[in-house]
């Protein structure tokens, strides 16, 4: 009898802690049989509760709300967002399910980076460069630009779309890091700015055409 009363009151115990929904995600807690605390759900790709959540707030300390799922308890199977663990720093690594960005970061190519709108939002070592679709399903269709490594010096080899790009104030053309210029007095000792660089489709029919450069850039 002691021993049943025993277990009884461990389960009661038990229990009364899987009903603190926030205590749960917080711990990460494997999906129990009986199911999740409150409004918790289960994460089939993990295998642990998570919140459901609108806003940050709404998350535990060092939690975030930046996961997402398919509600598929609902015809619709609606997107909704969930709290994640929120620690990874810019630059480091993060992924879909495990390690989220902190504030303001964005995990792209499966790297925390800082969104931009010009390299003054980058540090001195960065670019905004790289322009992407948002990864956020709940947001479709969005197009904006983050920071990426640049730090490749003139005439050092470079290819386009891949880190580490050439750093500010030059261009990757022909595989190489071109110092752009308005002047030759803007060029190194050797090199002349009469180099001719065009952008996109519109600047390739300029240049077939002998039209005005986007940019000039030193040349031997």
């Amino acid at each position: 009898m002691r021993s049943l009363l025993l277990a009884l009151l461990l389960l009661t115990a038990t229990s009364g802690c899987l009903r603190d929904d926030a205590a749960q995600a917080a711990a990460e807690a494997s999906c129990p049989w009986w199911g999740c605390a409150g409004d918790n759900i289960c994460l089939t790709n993990t295998r642990t509760c998570v919140k459901p959540c609108i806003s940050d707030e709404e998350c535990p300390t060092e939690f975030l709300c930046k996961g997402y799922f398919r509600d598929v308890t609902v015809f619709s199977g609606r997107g909704r967002r969930f709290c994640r663990k929120a620690t990874a720093t810019e630059g480091t690594a993060c992924d879909q399910f495990g390690k989220a960005c902190m504030k303001d970061l964005i995990c792209v190519d499966g790297i925390c980076r800082r969104r931009c709108e010009d390299d003054d939002g980058c540090d001195s070592r960065s670019r905004c460069l790289l322009s992407v679709l948002s990864p956020d399903s709940l947001s479709p269709g969005t197009v904006y630009k983050v920071c990426v490594k640049a730090t490749l010096k003139v005439d050092v080899p470079c290819k386009p779309n891949v880190e580490p790009h050439c750093e500010r104030g030059l261009v990757c053309l022909f595989e190489t890091c071109h110092k752009e210029c308005e002047t030759d007095s803007d060029c190194p000792k050797g090199h002349t700015c009469s180099g001719k660089g065009y952008s996109g489709w519109r600047g390739k029919l300029r240049s077939n055409a002998g039209g005005l450069p986007d940019f000039r850039y030193c040349a031997l």
